[in-house]
């Protein structure tokens, strides 16, 4: 298990800096350093748009190998995201570590993109003196890029999985576990419910169902429903629903105003605005300040996002 989170870690910290030397002209246009922790918040790969704020980074021990998980750094970008599993957007003083009072840094976490898990965390630091408006931009255009090149590199049975998974759960309430032969996705909500369950023993069960059956009686004596990846087979898995409702149930997917899905570029705005939002109290004069934008521009967002 170790070795293969070793190399899952090596591939995405490889896919992290093509990422960025694919956007090294546009990054090269700011004040920016950008780095990726991994899933503890030590930093593992950076990059500075130019020497000085290199230097400036150096100075207040921001580098590879830095630790910036919020017990061992207190609140940053890096830190909070790994916390609360979202985006989030550390202004100035904000920081606990007032080394840290010129900087703002907006984080996100990169996500596995068959299981949801955190593989890691992209931030990106600007100089809260200086326009930083291009900070939230470069985060969600660089998190996308990486996203798609997980997905990507990911082969093709364990992503109709996890569409699976996200189509259901976005839904319905019910925590749901999603599986084949192979891979198991399931919430958190499920911990106590599967403890005692392998994936071979769900398959197992899965295997003696015919076609038309609505219901499955797990090893364990749960009755749940289940749904078929494909429709009229189960040999590319299934999704058991349980009786269980799951915390994060409401807004699992965001949504334009229209009511269309949004982007991935979209979806890592909105995760940025909601996080500053959140952490400026609903005022959006402040929210507004701490991202860099007009009040009219961030007023539209907001309606855009449903926010």
């Amino acid at each position: 298990m170790e070795q293969e989170a070793a190399v899952v870690g090596e591939s995405l910290r490889r896919i992290v800096l093509r990422v960025l030397e694919r956007n090294r002209s546009e990054l090269e246009a700011t004040t920016s350093w950008v780095a990726f922790a991994d899933a503890n918040g030590l930093v593992s790969v950076e990059w500075s748009s130019d020497p000085r704020i290199e230097r400036e980074m150096r100075a207040i021990a921001l580098g590879a190998g830095a630790e910036l998980d919020t017990d061992a750094a207190g609140r940053n970008g890096i830190g909070t995201a790994l916390r609360l599993g979202t985006s989030s957007f550390v202004r100035g003083a904000d920081h606990d570590d007032e080394r840290f009072f010129d900087l703002v840094c907006a984080a996100s976490p990169v996500l596995h993109p068959v299981n949801s898990s955190v593989c890691g965390v992209i931030n990106v630091t600007g100089h809260l003196k200086a326009s930083h408006s291009h900070v939230a931009l470069a985060l969600k255009l660089i998190v996308s890029q990486i996203r798609g090149e997980l997905v990507r590199a990911t082969p093709p049975r364990p992503l109709r999985l996890a569409d699976a998974h996200r189509r259901l759960t976005a839904h319905m309430p019910n925590a749901v576990a999603t599986f084949d032969e192979n891979t198991l996705i399931a919430e958190d909500a499920l911990t106590p419910q599967l403890a005692t369950v392998n994936r071979r023993e769900l398959w197992e069960s899965l295997s003696t169902l015919s076609v038309t059956a609505k219901e499955m009686v797990l090893p364990t004596g749960h009755r749940v429903r289940v749904v078929p990846v494909t429709k009229g087979t189960w040999s590319h898995g299934a999704s058991a629903v349980f009786d269980i409702s799951r915390a994060n149930a409401v807004d699992a997917v965001g949504h334009d105003g229209d009511g269309g899905p949004l982007t991935l570029l979209e979806e890592a705005e909105r995760s940025v605005i909601a996080s500053v939002l959140r952490q400026s109290g609903g005022n959006k004069s402040d929210a507004a300040e701490r991202l860099g934008l007009s009040r009219g521009t961030l007023y539209a967002r907001i309606r855009r996002y449903r926010l």
